[in-house]
């Protein structure tokens, strides 16, 4: 029986858009595409034309390939065979940090196949001073968070967005207050005062405080925070801490969350409304999934407030 061409050609999509699933697999090879230059992390700088090799070690047939670099650095392409060199422009107003190139490749059948790495924009010189957008921090509640965006001087350049840099650190003068992950996020922990620090490191160093201010919360919880010590990885242990409405106002409790290798079980949003003195209980698991410290925050939330309290471990191996 003879099948018309167009339910061949479906056919055939279908058969070639299955191989690529399968070559493309994670611990798979060869794959239908690859970027074998730069390496992923490369550093490169503001303006700086890249080598961009693209191979398919899969040997597939593509009928098109480009290359994408993010945001302005634009398209580069269509060719019709690889391997092939592309070059691509850093955009010279580049924020320094990942960029990411991706590899797009589509066959006669129209299956496409594509794969991304990112690359570390820096720039040459060290900078010459650094600052946060906001220069001061003051929460409405403990549990909010903040995102920090962080500006650098250059002797070329001036407000160089370096938020994400590799060569940017973030640290806290005081995690029972405040913490700040390596993104730049910071969390009010508990009521107080703390110094979030900048960092911009390379062939010197310049940095700048930030003040953070927590007020009260409208929740007590007994034991403050919690520090469960070591702990072997695949293994969990739990230990229940008491909320208290300390607001003087009944208190709807919406929600609790977790972050990190902590979970939770608990009876106050049941429970709600709280009234000022009432209690309610949560159970804290923590069960390490690597070896090393732990960090955590849960938050408890209400109708207007939210609470943030800390959490940590330490993972140790079996």
């Amino acid at each position: 029986m003879r099948h018309p061409h167009g339910y061949c050609h479906i056919a055939a999509s279908v058969l070639a858009a299955l191989f690529l699933a399968d070559v493309a697999e994670a611990g798979q090879t060869p794959a239908p595409i690859a970027i074998t230059a730069p390496s992923d992390g490369a550093i490169v700088r503001p303006g700086q034309s890249v080598t961009v090799t693209v191979t398919s070690p899969a040997r597939v047939t593509f009928a098109a390939v480009s290359v994408v670099g993010e945001g302005s650095a634009g398209v580069i392409g269509p060719v019709t065979s690889l391997p092939h060199n592309f070059t691509l422009t850093i955009p010279s107003d580049r924020k320094s940090g990942p960029m990411t190139v991706t590899a797009l490749g589509i066959t006669a059948l129209d299956v496409l196949a594509d794969v991304a790495i990112n690359v570390d924009v820096e720039r040459q010189n060290m900078a010459t001073s650094i600052a946060p957008l906001v220069r001061e921090i003051t929460f409405a509640a403990p549990g909010d968070e903040l995102p920090i965006i962080a500006l650098a001087n250059f002797p070329l350049e001036d407000d160089v967005e370096v938020t994400a840099s590799s060569k940017v650190t973030f640290s806290s003068s005081d995690e029972d207050v405040a913490v700040v992950n390596a993104d730049g996020m910071v969390t009010a922990i508990a009521e107080g005062s703390a110094v979030i620090t900048v960092t911009y490191t390379d062939s010197g160093s310049v940095d700048k405080d930030i003040p953070v201010t927590v007020p009260a919360a409208v929740f007590t919880l007994t034991p403050a925070s919690v520090d469960f010590g070591n702990q072997t990885v695949g293994t969990s242990d739990y230990e229940e801490l008491t909320v208290t409405n300390s607001s003087g106002y009944n208190l709807h409790i919406t929600g609790i969350q977790t972050t990190g290798d902590f979970t939770q079980t608990s009876n106050c949003v049941s429970s709600s409304p709280l009234a000022p003195e009432a209690t309610c209980t949560i159970t804290v698991t923590f069960e390490p999934s690597a070896v090393g410290p732990a960090k955590g925050v849960m938050t408890v939330k209400n109708d207007n407030e939210t609470a943030g309290f800390k959490l940590v471990g330490t993972g140790v191996a079996p």
